[in-house]
């Protein structure tokens, strides 16, 4: 049975679609709440985390601005599977639009010619 204080923690969560999350404590690490947090889950929005983390850390290091610098999109990167930005091959695309085709749609296609 839940406490009185676990109803109401739980009536306050914003609704979350994600199959599999986990509130701790910053401090100790103690498990709050937790939605099947010990299944097993494949790290795809994780390798898109340090893709950003990696981009942003070269384009703050060499002084790009991802607004002004533009890629030519990859027959690769236009192919990738699963969730997409859309990016259609030979198509020129800003860092800052890849960046947000990473991030607002989890674009595999935004990710991969970033990469490159």
């Amino acid at each position: 049975y839940l406490t009185d204080n676990q109803i109401l923690f739980y009536k306050s969560l914003p609704h979350l679609t994600a199959k599999n999350w986990a509130i701790a404590n910053a401090e100790n690490g103690e498990l709050i709440w937790s939605k099947r947090c010990l299944e097993s889950a494949q790290i795809a929005s994780l390798t898109k985390i340090m893709t950003l983390l990696v981009s942003l850390s070269l384009i703050e290091k060499i002084g790009m601005n991802p607004e002004e610098t533009f890629v030519r999109v990859s027959r690769e990167a236009s192919s990738m599977k699963g969730t997409s930005a859309e990016l259609q091959e030979n198509e020129f695309v800003s860092i800052r639009d890849l960046l947000h085709g990473l991030l607002l749609t989890s674009g595999n296609d935004a990710a991969y010619c970033l990469a490159e």
